[in-house]
C-alpha cells in the first residue's frame, strides 16, 4: 500500500480555514443585502402612504387623518392613525398638523425613518430623516416644529364631514 496518497493534516487545516473565510464573507454580504432590503421596504411604505395622501390632498385640498379614507397602499402596509408610535416593521405612523403638514414614520430594522411634507396648496417639499426615540408621525412633525398642534382626531371619524 505504498502507492496510496492521503491528505496531510496541514492540507485539511488549510481547506477548513479557506472555507471559514468564504463563509464569513458570505454571511456579511447576506446581512448587508438584508439591511438594504429592509431600508427599501421602509422607504417604499412611506412613499406609498405619501402618494395616497397627496392624491387625496389634491382632490380635497388637505391631507386626511384617517387610513380608511386613503386608497389602498398595498405591500402589506398598516397605517397607525393620530401620530401614535409604530412598534413593528410594516406599520406607518401618520399625523397631520393643524397647518396641514404631514408627518410619516416607519421602522427600518432598528432605525426610525421619517418624512414631513408641506401642505398641498404649497410647493411640495419633502424632508427625509431618521428619528431618535419614539418612532411616530407626531415625532416627525415635532422635528420640524416642536410646538406642533395636530388636527383634531376622533377614532372612526371622517376628514370630509
Amino acid at each position: 500500500m505504498r502507492g496510496t496518497r492521503a491528505f496531510t493534516l496541514l492540507e485539511l487545516i488549510v481547506t477548513l480555514v479557506i472555507t471559514g473565510i468564504l463563509f464569513s464573507i458570505g454571511a456579511f454580504s447576506y446581512e448587508f443585502v438584508q439591511r438594504a432590503a429592509d431600508k427599501g421596504a421602509a422607504e417604499n411604505a412611506l412613499n406609498n402612504v405619501l402618494t395616497t395622501q397627496v392624491a387625496t390632498g389634491f382632490d380635497f385640498g388637505f391631507y386626511t387623518l384617517y387610513a380608511d379614507e386613503l386608497a389602498p397602499t398595498g405591500g402589506g402596509v398598516t397605517i397607525v392613525e393620530a401620530g401614535l408610535p409604530v412598534t413593528v416593521m410594516g406599520e406607518v405612523s401618520m399625523a397631520v398638523s393643524a397647518e396641514n403638514f404631514l408627518g410619516l414614520a416607519t421602522l427600518e430594522d432598528e432605525t426610525c425613518l421619517a418624512l414631513t411634507a408641506f401642505p398641498i396648496n404649497e410647493p411640495t417639499e419633502i424632508e427625509w430623516f431618521t428619528l431618535d426615540g419614539e418612532c411616530s408621525g407626531l415625532a416627525a412633525l415635532q422635528q420640524r416644529n416642536p410646538a406642533v398642534e395636530l388636527r383634531p382626531y376622533e377614532p372612526g371619524g371622517s376628514s370630509f364631514l
